[in-house]
């Protein structure tokens, strides 16, 4: 939102940043984009780093969550890119980026999503089938 070219791993809600040229039915099948080409279509705003390693953590609240890590060198050479660019080009992709975060990521346009699927769960929720409770001795 703050107008500045980013450079970020593609790992959970941090791809959605991107502007991936890719539908939500696409990324539902996917899971994550991670699990695909780097050559995906991303917005000028974006210098996208695919995790090097992905570990999987878990709790008994959180069965599992991917630990997506990225090569220290890769960050490094990026941000020496994004620092080499022209100040003018830098500027203009990242007030680019604060147009795809107005947009897409607003507190406004997440509220909604997240009230419409609300309102989308309840209308079509249906009940698990009852089951009976046996004591074993």
């Amino acid at each position: 939102m703050a107008g500045t070219p980013i450079i970020v791993n593609i790992t959970g809600g941090l791809q959605d940043q991107c502007g991936f040229d890719y539908t939500a039915d696409d990324y539902i099948n996917v899971g994550t984009l991670s699990n695909l080409s780097k050559e995906l279509k991303h917005g000028v705003w974006v210098d996208p780093i695919w995790p090097a390693a992905t570990n999987i953590n878990g709790s008994p609240l959180t069965p599992y969550i991917f630990d997506d890590r990225v090569n220290d060198e890769e960050v490094a050479d990026k941000i020496m890119s994004l620092y080499m660019t022209d100040k003018e080009l830098r500027k203009h992709n990242g007030l680019k980026g604060r147009e795809f975060a107005i947009k897409n990521l607003s507190s406004k346009v997440m509220c909604d999503a997240m009230s419409e699927g609300i309102e989308t769960t309840i209308k079509k929720f249906t009940p698990r089938e009852r089951f009976n409770l046996y004591k074993i001795v």
